[in-house]
């Protein structure tokens, strides 16, 4: 296997840069959708007017704009692919660092930002300050907040970029199945298209045929089940890909049973616990059971009936929202996830 392109350090545009851009870049997207040629890859999805017009009959504004908020460094970002990416976790590590460095500085001084304006709205509430005052605090940390999340989701899509998506002759071929979908269509093309990108040609999934239909509108949680996937209200494309990571560990026997066994060798000893009692606001059920270990969420020790796990999936969802914190935290995991996609 030839050695991955070395990344070179990039510098990071500052937050207000990031903003005017992705904002400028979303909207000519839309402009200019129907008219782009059918063999432009990008990761905000290939969508017609006729698509957007739809999508925004049937959503509220607040969930138009959530899921333009997650998706917009995709559109800002024109995810292209490179023809060969780091194939051990120890290339991927050394280069996501890297990357990381280039823009470490910004992303904490952005979160010092979040946190003194978190401060301040705490120390109003404590003194009863005026209805005025408070609104314009919780408008700044806002901004904050939103600066913040601005900054990662440049960083990740820049590491997809340059260390994890393949090109359109490596990628994988999928054979899906797209009813019209009142909500989540964005999503979904994105999620599709990034889950390709990541995946090789050849790969087992290529010959599940993949289903796409609404969820019930009063359900907040997608689903998967045997390659039909359910389309929640308000999903991005982080948990697209999620129940696609579930379609891949069913694809293939081995698969599964690495995943298996990852599970097992990071809870040796360690006891189930319910979900819904360690977690009673998050909407989970009394039979819906985990075990712990140090995951970055404890939904990845969820155990189910007939061995499947929430290892690829949770794992697959992290490396495209926080790639460069995943590989740095637990590289453990991730080289897990990059030895799945490779196969």
């Amino acid at each position: 296997v030839a050695d991955p392109e070395p990344v070179q350090p990039v510098e990071m545009p500052s937050p207000g840069a990031v903003v005017a851009r992705v904002e400028a870049s979303a909207t000519t997207h839309i402009a200019v959708a129907s008219e782009a040629p059918s063999s432009t890859r990008s990761a905000i999805g290939r969508k017609d007017n006729e698509t957007s017009i739809r999508d925004a009959r049937f959503e509220p504004a607040w969930l138009r704009l959530k899921q333009r908020d997650d998706d917009i460094a995709y559109a800002a970002h024109q995810l292209t692919g490179r023809p060969n990416r780091a194939t051990s976790i120890t290339d991927l590590t050394t280069a996501a660092d890297r990357i990381g460095r280039a823009s470490d500085d910004q992303l904490n001084a952005a979160l010092d930002s979040q946190q003194r304006a978190m401060r301040r709205l705490r120390d109003a509430d404590d003194q009863k300050t005026g209805r005025r005052e408070r609104r314009r605090l919780v408008r700044e940390a806002d901004r904050r907040n939103a600066a913040v999340q601005r900054i990662r989701r440049e960083r990740a899509a820049r590491c997809l970029d340059e260390l994890l998506l393949l090109t359109d002759s490596e990628s994988a071929t999928l054979r899906v199945d797209r009813s019209w979908l009142p909500w989540g269509s964005k999503a979904v093309d994105c999620g599709l298209d990034i889950f390709s990108r990541l995946v090789r040609k050849g790969s087992p999934v290529e010959r599940m045929g993949l289903r796409f239909r609404p969820a019930s509108p009063f359900t907040r949680r997608s689903s998967h089940r045997k390659g039909l996937i359910r389309i929640a209200r308000g999903v991005d494309t982080a948990q697209v890909l999620h129940e696609l990571g579930h379609a891949l560990e069913i694809s293939h026997p081995e698969i599964m049973s690495r995943t298996r066994r990852f599970l097992q060798a990071r809870t040796v000893g360690q006891q189930p616990r319910r979900l819904s009692q360690d977690y009673p606001h998050l909407g989970y059920h009394d039979d819906e059971y985990y075990l712990p270990d140090l995951w970055f969420n404890d939904y990845c020790g969820k155990l189910y009936r007939g061995g499947a796990t929430e290892i690829l999936s949770m794992g697959l969802e992290r490396l495209v929202r926080e790639p460069i914190e995943f590989v740095r935290e637990d590289p453990e995991y991730a080289g897990l996830i990059l030895g799945i996609i490779e196969l």
